[in-house]
């Protein structure tokens, strides 16, 4: 049996590890199911002069994928802003898609 949905988005957040615990905490406790996984930034090493300008991005990342309805894109945006410190430069990615139509099935838990 599944559920359509409509008015629904995916949030995609890229952290630092050193900040995903957090992050998660914080949207746990807003009651927003989430899901995790571990990346890998650029390895490339890069020798031109003007690398030192501009580090290289840490290559541990973890990608968080949080299901909302479009009315709660910006309250669950703004918990990852500040949870994983993303008003520094570089140090990650967060940002909204939304679903055209979304069929749920089986046991998940959806808003």
């Amino acid at each position: 049996m599944y559920t359509r949905h409509i008015n629904t988005s995916i949030i995609t957040a890229i952290l630092p590890e050193a900040y995903t615990e957090q992050t998660l905490y914080s949207l746990k406790q807003a009651k927003h199911d989430t899901i995790r996984w571990h990346a890998r930034g650029t390895t490339l090493q890069d020798k031109h002069w003007y690398r030192k300008l501009f580090p290289a991005i840490s290559p541990e990342k973890s990608v968080i994928w949080v299901l909302v309805p479009n009315d709660e894109v910006d309250q669950v945006m703004q918990i990852i802003l500040e949870q994983g410190n993303l008003h520094r430069q570089g140090l990650g990615a967060v940002y909204s898609i939304p679903c055209d139509e979304l069929h749920i099935g089986g046991h998940f838990h959806s808003s």
